[in-house]
């Protein structure tokens, strides 16, 4: 036979058996540890994904609340504002006084008006809209919203309350002050004794605040507070 062809002895196969042995080991001793490990984070996870949402629900729920209470205090404020503008529909100087007192009561307000149809006080001029705001936790002296050449009749805003027979949120603007800040408004048409609409009660609230407000620091500062703070508002 030739040397080249001869078999060469088997020396490495004990030595090949106790490498897989020892890597089989291994294997088992290295799932074994994974399991538990990976079962532990699948449970560890689950808890967390389970509270994370819970808090979240409750966060998203409490904000929900919150800015419906707000909405609502704005609505039942014009609601129950209304009555007393028609009772004094006949001293037009009596209107800045119902605002000052609307914006004094409700601390969630940023402004508030009375914007009445054309002509309705011929002393007063062509237009008369009693206006008064809020700037850094103090209510401005109340103006005429006409004396910044405001001819809101031409506005859609104001044909639209006009022609509605019930008070509705109007679309998000923004304020004609240096800063542009968005408001949103309620709107609550205003009705004479003789079911009349004679003007528009408009009430305001600032939406930067709101968003502020609803930051959970900002929140819990807010709360801590006595009154309303206008740091809030991005003016």
């Amino acid at each position: 036979m030739l040397p080249f062809l001869k078999k060469k002895p088997i020396t490495g196969y004990p030595k090949s058996f106790a490498k897989r042995l020892t890597w089989r080991i291994m294997l088992r001793m290295i799932i074994i540890m994974i399991i538990p490990v990976y079962l532990l984070f699948l449970l560890t996870y689950g808890i967390v994904r389970v509270g994370a949402f819970s808090i979240c629900e409750r966060v998203l729920k409490g904000e929900k609340e919150e800015v419906r209470r707000i909405t609502s205090d704005l609505y039942m404020a014009a609601t129950n504002t209304a009555p007393f503008i028609v009772e004094n529909l006949d001293n037009a100087d009596k209107m800045y006084d119902i605002i000052n007192r609307m914006l004094k009561l409700n601390p969630y307000m940023r402004s508030c008006g009375i914007y009445f149809v054309e002509g309705y006080y011929p002393q007063k001029g062509r237009l008369f809209a009693p206006y008064a705001s809020r700037r850094d936790s103090v209510i401005m002296e109340s103006q005429d919203a006409c004396d910044q050449g405001n001819d809101y009749v031409k506005d859609k805003w104001f044909k639209d309350a006009i022609s509605s027979k019930e008070g509705y949120w109007a679309k998000p603007f923004l304020d004609n002050d240096s800063a542009k800040s968005p408001l949103v408004s309620y709107l609550l048409p205003i009705q004479d004794q003789h079911n009349r609409t004679v003007a528009v009660l408009g009430v305001d609230l600032s939406l930067s605040w709101l968003n502020e407000k609803m930051q959970p620091t900002r929140a819990l500062n807010w709360k801590n507070s006595e009154e309303w703070n206008p740091e809030y508002q991005l003016y």
